[in-house]
């Protein structure tokens, strides 16, 4: 799609920064806000958007685990363990 302004990009679970080098082809001058929750994932992340020049990043990390359904899909929580919060997915919780 032809867009008239460069996007504003959230790319969730940005793992190692691949979606970056994609947008910094496709969208330059787009921003995009990247965010992993592996912790060894993302100091990759870090490296991979220092040496991207042509889209503005911002890099998060929050802690979260996966949950695999019969489905496939991954479903990540944050928060507490005794309220987890649902990212991807219907809630579980009751708290």
């Amino acid at each position: 799609a032809n867009l008239e302004k460069p996007p504003v990009i959230v790319d969730l679970g940005a793992d190692y920064g691949a979606f970056l080098r994609f947008a910094e082809k496709r969208w330059p001058g787009s921003k995009v806000h990247s965010v992993e929750f592996r912790a060894d994932v993302f100091e990759f992340l870090k490296r991979t958007a220092a040496d991207v020049k042509k889209v503005e990043v911002t890099t998060e990390f929050r802690e979260a685990t996966a949950r695999y359904p019969p489905s496939g899909h991954a479903v990540w929580w944050t928060g507490s363990s005794t309220c987890p919060t649902p990212r991807v997915g219907p809630s579980t919780t009751s708290c």
